[in-house]
């Protein structure tokens, strides 16, 4: 590199004049062309560019509000009765009789009758949302599935506390817990929504647990058994209403449990087989055990007093 007085003086000479042509290009026409440095070269070609992209933008901006004022325009001269966009005409579940608002079920002759009260109470068990529970992206324990009317550890039947996030049921003394304790819980998760093992949930533990459907365990997939077998889906609980979960996979989880699973054979496919055969069934059973949940609930309550 030659640093002497008069290359210096070279590099001050050719700096001063390209900054002159610079600053005249920002004021005047178009000296690009004149211009002999790359940088500032690559300097005006993007300061086209800029001005390019600013233009579009403003043209864009320009043609939108542009047509909003059009629309404006347009619906000022419709009127209040004729719109472009009328809005959707709102129902009503009143009727106008002689001056007076009357609910529309209200309005029957003494020759029809109203609906009696056991109408309204039938028509009370059925699921909302046009009668079709599969409609419903959430699904709510003792309202859109019965539960079991056996335990999930004996398989026998009795005094069941109901699980208030799936289908199952168990004694508590299965659990080796107090039924008073288990009843007056405000919300309660069986065994199956935590792993047996690390008491993580599915959230906990990458999303999905692998429940065992003959007995109370489930894992996740660090403590999964080896010598389990996969199911996927777990018919009983479907039969019963529930749909399977996303973050479920049910197996059986060692030789006990896939003797077991054998053995019930006759008893698993009885309860499919019921429900299958009579939808209706299992929404009816649903509140059914939503009444006796809040019952068995009242009464531990009242008798912690």
């Amino acid at each position: 590199v030659d640093y002497s007085r008069e290359a210096l003086d070279k590099i001050r000479r050719q700096a001063a004049a390209e900054a002159a042509v610079a600053a005249a290009a920002a004021e005047g026409p178009d000296l690009s062309g004149a211009v002999s440095s790359p940088a500032l070269r690559k300097l005006f070609d993007n300061q086209k560019q800029e001005e390019s992209v600013q233009e579009s933008l403003k043209a864009i901006a320009r043609d939108y509000w542009q047509q909003q004022e059009r629309v404006r325009q347009e619906l000022a001269a419709a009127g209040p009765g004729d719109r472009l966009h009328p809005e959707r005409a709102r129902a009503s579940c009143l009727v106008d009789i002689d001056g007076y608002k009357v609910l529309k079920k209200n309005n029957y002759t003494l020759q029809e009758g109203g609906r009696s009260a056991w109408e309204e109470t039938k028509a009370g068990l059925k699921p909302a949302n046009g009668g079709n529970p599969a409609k419903r992206k959430v699904q709510k324990a003792g309202r859109d599935y019965a539960h079991a009317d056996t335990c999930q550890v004996c398989w026998d039947g009795g005094d069941l506390v109901c699980c208030d996030v799936c289908p199952a049921a168990y004694h508590a003394d299965c659990l080796g817990q107090d039924l008073a304790a288990l009843s007056a819980s405000k919300h309660w998760a069986c065994p199956h929504h935590s792993c047996a093992s690390c008491g993580r949930g599915p959230a906990a533990a990458g999303g999905l647990l692998f429940k065992c459907g003959v007995c109370e365990s489930a894992w996740c997939e660090d403590h999964l058994p080896a010598d389990n077998d996969i199911m996927g889906e777990w018919d009983v609980f479907k039969a019963l209403g529930q749909k399977h979960p996303t973050n479920a996979c049910f197996i059986t989880c060692g030789p006990d449990c896939r003797d077991l699973h054998q053995r019930l054979q006759p008893t698993i496919q009885h309860t499919i087989d019921t429900y299958e055969a009579n939808p209706e069934l299992r929404y009816k059973e649903a509140v059914e055990d939503e009444a006796g949940v809040m019952k068995a609930k009242k009464k531990a309550k009242k008798s912690t007093y």
